[in-house]
C-alpha cells in the first residue's frame, strides 16, 4: 500500500486518474475512500506489541503520502480553504 500510496502522489494527472475511480462498493464515493479507515484498523490491530512501532511509522509514511492527494481532492472541489483534517463527515449507525 506504501507503493501505491507514494504512485498516487506522484503526479497530479496519476491523482485526476484514481480520483475519477469509482468505489468497489456504494459504501464510499471513490476508489480511495477505504485507504485510511483500512489503515486506522491496521492500527488498532497491530498498535500493541513488538511490531507496534515499525507499523506506526509506515502507516504515518503512507497516510503523508495520502495527504498530497487528499489535498489535491480538495482544491478539485473547490475547498481550497479547507485542509482534509477539518472536513467533517457524519457517520450514521445502521
Amino acid at each position: 500500500m506504501a507503493d501505491l500510496a507514494a504512485i498516487i502522489a506522484s503526479e497530479t494527472h496519476i491523482q485526476e486518474f484514481f480520483s475519477e475511480l469509482p468505489s468497489l462498493t456504494y459504501q464510499y464515493a471513490r476508489y480511495t475512500d477505504w485507504f485510511n479507515p483500512y489503515l486506522e484498523k491496521q492500527l488498532k490491530i497491530y498498535g500493541e506489541g513488538a511490531q507496534a512501532s515499525n507499523v506506526k511509522t509506515l502507516v504515518d509514511k503512507i497516510q503523508t503520502l495520502l495527504q498530497v492527494y487528499e489535498g489535491y481532492i480538495f482544491e478539485k472541489e473547490g475547498r481550497v480553504g479547507v485542509a482534509p483534517a477539518e472536513d467533517k463527515v457524519i457517520k450514521c449507525k445502521p
